[in-house]
């Protein structure tokens, strides 16, 4: 068993930050001391009450941080979150910076989407004239696939996501104790982007139940009521927004792919499967919630004091996800030149030197 929590414990800890505005959420919906949990542990003998707890507690996170861990890897990644940045974002300006600005040249191995140079029927290290060459060939390459105002954000896009997965799982194919320091990054991503997440949700609800503070204070002033609905109409307004947006791009997409100006329902949704409406969903879901809480306001707690600590969590967990991106990419771009070292290098390591023509 505690080999099995600590598979999943950065899983179980984004599972525990989502308790506060979970509890939150249910003060908000209770309607009276009935609906508490312990009064559903009455109808199990006192003996086995603490094990069915600790289990629905595990249980519980496990689902809840399998959840929100995905959701946020979704909503990290959306066009919704432009300008800030994103994950893709974060890749290419890594990749951008690296293979634009430094001579990280010998990867032909990792660009099946590039035209490979061959070496003449000499070996490798005998010609000098010919391995500058191939390397002026790979230096143009790279710059073509990487660099800014060489092709289309798109195509950019899409040749440094393949770059970075082919990267990445040969990394992780040698084995677990040699990729320990990218593992430890993936879990503080994992973590630091579900405590984000996590932090907004408590952020917006707690912002709901501020609104209800003021609308229960002015409950006889009619511009208060409905100026106290304007944020989470306006969160519900834009993520329906965002949803038919959503769905026109997978239109588009349906048509390009099958050739056809009027897709099929299956055809559209068989995009649909591929590029889930996590973040859209999510700004919908917050909306409803924050009217029926607004609107529900009755003799409620204040909820500035934990808005503004909700508030700041989220921003240094973002900030500490966005940085730990970062180094992770950082980790994948400068391995390979440790799994491939150029030419010269690995004479080098070897003890022999390239052919220079002077020696008999």
């Amino acid at each position: 068993m505690l080999d099995a929590l600590k598979f999943a414990f950065e899983i179980l800890i984004v599972g525990v930050l989502a308790l506060p505005w979970l509890v939150i959420l249910s003060r908000m919906f209770a309607s009276g001391p009935g609906s508490s949990l312990p009064s559903y542990w009455s109808v199990l003998p006192k003996p086995a009450q603490g094990p069915v707890a600790v289990a629905v507690v595990i249980a519980f996170g496990y689902v809840a941080g399998s959840a929100v861990s995905r959701a946020s890897r979704d909503l990290f990644n959306d066009e919704l979150l432009k300008p800030l940045p994103t994950e893709d974002a974060i890749r290419d300006a890594v990749y951008q910076d690296e293979y634009c600005g430094q001579d990280l040249i010998d990867m032909d191995e990792y660009l099946p989407f590039f035209e490979k140079p061959s070496l003449s029927n000499k070996s490798p290290l005998s010609d000098k004239s010919s391995l500058s060459a191939i390397h002026q060939n790979l230096r143009k390459q790279l710059k073509q696939a990487f660099c800014p105002n060489q092709d289309t954000p798109e195509r950019l896009d899409a040749h440094i996501k393949e770059m970075f997965s082919l990267q990445e799982g040969e990394l992780l194919l040698l084995g677990q104790d040699k990729v320990d320091r990218l593992k430890q990054y993936y879990d503080q991503i994992t973590v630091l982007r579900g405590a984000a997440l996590n932090g907004f949700i408590l952020f917006m609800v707690c912002a709901f139940g501020c609104c209800g503070n003021v609308r229960e204070r002015w409950p006889q002033s009619r511009i208060v009521k409905v100026l106290a609905l304007v944020p989470a109409g306006s969160l519900l307004l834009y993520g329906v927004w965002s949803l038919s947006g959503h769905f026109r791009g997978l239109l588009v997409r349906a048509q390009n792919l099958y050739g056809v100006d009027h897709p099929t329902l299956a055809e559209v949704l068989q995009r649909l499967y591929g590029d889930p409406p996590f973040a859209e969903l999510l700004f919908v879901l917050l909306g409803l919630i924050g009217l029926v809480v607004i609107a529900k306001a009755k003799k409620t707690t204040s909820y500035f004091r934990t808005c503004i600590v909700a508030a700041t969590v989220t921003v240094v967990c973002f900030g500490g996800w966005w940085w730990t991106e970062v180094m992770y990419d950082f980790q994948v771009v400068h391995s390979q030149i440790e799994l491939h070292p150029t030419p010269g290098a690995a004479s080098r390591e070897s003890g022999t030197a390239p052919h220079n023509g002077s020696e008999n």
